[in-house]
């Protein structure tokens, strides 16, 4: 039997807080989740506030600690990629990412990958060229897979 799982990984909108001279979204940054290959139960569920600088290493310290075999959920939810340095971006190209490195601000993104052995599935939303850049909504990004359970 495959796992089979439903994601809504990005849906709230317009829900900010006042964060120093403007309006963030605490909820946004990259999201790991990691599941055990077999059963599914999860191993270890993270947030790193990535548009924040240098919080993208944290988030690379707990990616390499991950064992090789763990299906990984990764999500990139807006303003994600504001800070993400070229090693991280790496890192996760090395996973399998494809669409990480040209995601433009406001878009959201997940990779579904069994570290070490490939990608499951990759998912993102785009925003349009004529996109109100001056309000904080986003279109949002549903992932359902099903993947095969690994030994």
């Amino acid at each position: 039997n495959p796992l089979s799982f439903h994601w809504q990984t990005y849906s709230v909108l317009n829900n900010t807080v006042s964060w120093g001279s403007g309006p963030v979204r605490l909820h946004a940054g990259l999201h790991l989740i990691s599941l055990h290959q077999g059963t599914g139960q999860v191993m270890m569920a993270d947030s790193y506030k990535t548009w924040q600088t240098t919080i993208d290493t944290i988030f690379l310290q707990a990616l390499r600690k991950i064992q090789d075999g763990r299906l990984l959920v990764i999500l990139g939810a807006p303003d994600f990629s504001m800070f993400l340095e070229k090693t991280t971006i790496a890192a996760l190209e090395e996973l399998g990412a494809y669409y990480v490195e040209t995601l433009a601000y406001k878009e959201a993104w997940c990779l579904v990958v069994y570290k070490g052995s490939g990608v499951v599935l990759e998912a993102l939303t785009t925003s349009l060229p004529q996109h109100n850049l001056t309000r904080f909504d986003v279109s949002p990004l549903t992932v359902r897979t099903a993947v095969p359970r690994m030994q």
